[in-house]
């Protein structure tokens, strides 16, 4: 199919489903059970459609320009059709089984994850007089001791209150150190 038929196509559905909604019939209250449940998927595992269409626009330059080599290499050295079509398909297949693994990186809007650090425990591993070094789920953060309150001695549990860049700001965990 041409892509501005394709196009075509599609818009005129979008419209005609628009008009629709618009008109308010019954049947466009009733969500459609696959679409939900695709939907309800994605969020647990933390995907919007925003993340999944930034990943898929950002393959198909890579994807047009193996189709574009592909074919110019068939011209050269009479390669099968099928040969050609069979490395796309690989490619789109890498594309899709990659993207549980690299989702994350397409996320760019979620502000929570920058700040994920906020909350999280850790250990002192020297002095925090005010600053020094902590360990957070086997990472070695640099950090400093909020509101200059008593230095932290190594060992004590801490909590991080704040980032300032890649400083953690934090204090003496109280509930850790009670138990």
């Amino acid at each position: 199919m041409d892509a501005g038929l394709f196009f075509c196509f599609c818009f005129s559905e979008n419209a005609i489903a628009q008009r629709r909604k618009k008109a308010g019939t019954v049947a466009d209250l009733i969500p459609d059970p696959e679409v939900t449940e695709v939907t309800k998927n994605m969020k647990e595992a933390g995907w919007t459609v925003r993340v999944l269409v930034r990943y898929v626009l950002l393959q198909v330059p890579s994807t047009a320009l193996l189709v574009l080599i592909l074919i110019q290499l068939r011209n050269w050295f009479d390669l099968p059709v099928w040969s050609v079509w069979g490395l796309v398909a690989i490619s789109v297949a890498k594309d899709v089984i990659l993207f549980p693994f690299v989702w994350r990186a397409y996320d760019w809007d979620r502000q929570g994850e920058a700040h994920s650090m906020v909350g999280r425990r850790g250990i002192a591993k020297e002095r925090l007089a005010p600053s020094g070094y902590i360990r957070i789920h086997g990472e070695l953060w640099k950090a400093e001791v909020v509101g200059g309150g008593r230095p932290i001695e190594k060992g004590e549990a801490v909590r991080v209150e704040e980032m300032r860049g890649l400083t953690l700001l934090v204090r003496l965990d109280k509930e850790e150190s009670n138990e």
